[in-house]
């Protein structure tokens, strides 16, 4: 594991021995270790942070409380000190902590979050990582297949999700917006795009997981003809697909299966070969989604690394809404898989950084020019 790692990724894995919660931290230069006590409690304490955020009504604010500053002490403060400092996270969750959007825990008494101390992403088991460092297929053609079935109108139970329109508008390659975002349509265009942005419904079923599926615009067929069913993601293709967005509720959780974690539509996506997938834990605000997956293709597309691209959007996020800061409002949408960048562009931060290096050859090349200039008129 520790070949596959960068020098500043740390690998963050968790397993439940009912007892006691082990954490392991591998590193790129350390493997450290520590246990959790206290199973039962935390469980309670994770499940209540759960529930709070997913169940925040409109007009009303997120509270940390208690049940926060606990966590902070149990959960997120050992893990700051497991990870080295280091600041790109790879989570293997176990049990209840798969559906834990970790950068949400407190990261200290002042009221802020994991998200400002740590880019996390996650994985279903070690047997998913690879090289993050290496893209064989990088492009610099930032193309995405999108669909938007509800843009204009719902159908019950669908209801209309007027924001997905916009959050799709200004994305480079193919839209299918409304009727025409069939499941035809995705059938006919999976695989030929690197990135997949899907802004609709989703339904996961947690007693059946093969009953949870994709929404796609109802035609005239059965629900079978319509929607994408998860036993139908494990015979698609997707091994050119870098990246599947799945901005709809509940597509990042799913039916516990022993040592075998989550079964979700994400897990299908991947299970496909999808690189990597950003999905949602929760029905969370359809305004806040928008908003942070329309800055995550910016980031992007500008070179970031997935993780960071899907940070520094969330960060963008919180800056601009001081009402909407809370984690209820941007912790649902995760990251699993593969963290590497989509595309080969340098990122803005590094232009400025060769901007500032080339400004600074250039007065030292005319401070020379200058001081040869004087030694030829004394000449």
């Amino acid at each position: 594991i520790r070949q596959q790692l960068t020098p500043d990724q740390v690998v963050i894995s968790f397993y439940n021995a009912g007892t006691a919660l082990y954490v392991f931290a591998i590193a790129h230069e350390f493997f450290r270790f520590d246990t959790i006590a206290s199973v039962q409690l935390l469980r309670q304490r994770v499940e209540d942070w759960i529930t709070g955020l997913a169940s925040v009504e409109n007009g009303m604010k997120f509270d940390r409380g208690e049940t926060g500053r606990q966590l902070y002490s149990q959960l997120a403060k050992p893990l700051l000190a497991l990870s080295g400092g280091l600041e790109e996270w790879i989570i293997l969750p176990d049990g209840i902590l798969h559906y834990l959007p970790f950068e949400s825990l407190p990261a200290g008494e002042d009221g802020h979050y994991l998200l400002e101390e740590a880019v996390i992403s996650y994985h279903f088991s070690s047997r998913f990582l690879s090289p993050n460092n290496t893209a064989p297929n990088m492009r610099n053609n930032y193309r995405v297949l999108s669909f938007a079935p509800f843009a204009q109108r719902g159908f019950a139970p669908m209801n209309r999700l007027p924001a997905s329109a916009a959050e799709v508008a200004s994305l480079p390659g193919k839209q299918f917006t409304d009727s025409v975002a069939t499941k035809k349509h995705f059938f006919n265009n999976i695989n030929r795009y690197p990135i997949v942005h899907l802004a609709t419904h989703a339904v996961a079923d947690l007693g059946n997981p093969s009953g949870s599926y994709i929404a796609f615009y109802p035609g005239s067929g059965s629900p079978v003809e319509n929607n994408l069913y998860l036993d139908e993601l494990y015979g698609l293709n997707l091994d050119a697909t870098e990246l599947v967005i799945i901005s709809a509720c509940e597509t990042g959780t799913g039916k516990l299966v022993g040592s075998e974690g989550l079964f979700s539509l994400s897990r299908g996506f991947t299970y496909a070969g999808s690189a990597s997938v950003v999905n949602c834990l929760w029905k969370a605000d359809d305004a806040a989604t928008s908003a942070i997956l329309k800055q995550f293709h910016a980031y992007l597309q500008q070179g970031y690394s997935k993780a960071k691209a899907l940070q520094q959007a969330k960060l963008d996020y919180i800056r601009d809404h001081d009402l909407r800061k809370t984690p209820d409002y941007w912790a649902h949408l995760i990251l699993v898989g593969n963290v590497r960048p989509v595309v080969a562009n340098t990122p803005a931060r590094s232009l400025w950084l060769i901007a500032g290096v080339g400004g600074v050859l250039l007065v030292t090349a005319g401070m020379f020019l200058k001081r040869g200039a004087k030694k030829r008129k004394a000449w």
